[in-house]
């Protein structure tokens, strides 16, 4: 997998070549897809507490839309991730309100056991995220004129690198005045 960098006057994905972002194939769909990134130190503030994380986080969090090129197979490539996780996530919450709830009513050998699913089962979900979300093509930075995208395959980044080769060359040269 491969890194690209987009100019945000390119991210509207008119001057993408028609290869799949994620596979490399060609490509029939254009997916439009919105990328957020913040610096990877916010995340300390995490130890601080959720409120001055969350704070920092809305602060520093910079997004840019993207629209990629995808094969038939690919169109889909971030819809199910976040199906996985936004479904996953309120399953996990309405199960720990529901045992939180009715925990009194449940038999006694049957509260322990129920618990430690709740507490593994959440883990496994959310160990088994964070590997969707690194696997996925994704942000690694986001600046006001840039976005750089990580895991993109190598046969798309070949084929951006020639298209602005291509451009490069047709560009008038500037000249810088002399001093």
């Amino acid at each position: 997998m491969a890194t690209i960098r987009v100019y945000k006057d390119e991210a509207h994905g008119d001057l993408f070549p028609r290869v799949c972002m994620r596979c490399g194939q060609l490509a029939n769909h254009d997916v439009p897809q919105n990328f957020a990134w913040m610096p990877p130190w916010v995340h300390i503030l995490l130890f601080a507490g959720l409120a001055p994380w969350l704070i920092v986080a809305l602060i520093l969090r910079k997004t840019m839309r993207v629209t990629a090129p995808m094969c038939d197979r690919h169109r889909g490539h971030w819809r199910i991730r976040k199906l996985y996780i936004g479904l996953g996530l309120l399953f996990w919450i309405a199960l720990a309100i529901g045992l939180i709830a009715f925990s009194d009513q449940l038999p006694e050998d049957a509260v322990m056991p129920a618990f430690a699913f709740g507490i593994f089962g959440s883990l496994f979900w959310l160990v088994v995220g964070l590997f969707l979300v690194n696997g996925s093509i994704r942000a690694t930075e986001i600046t006001e004129n840039r976005i750089e995208l990580s895991n993109v395959h190598k046969a798309f980044a070949q084929a951006w690198r020639e298209i602005l080769d291509e451009e490069r060359e047709q560009r008038p040269v500037a000249r810088r005045p002399r001093r």
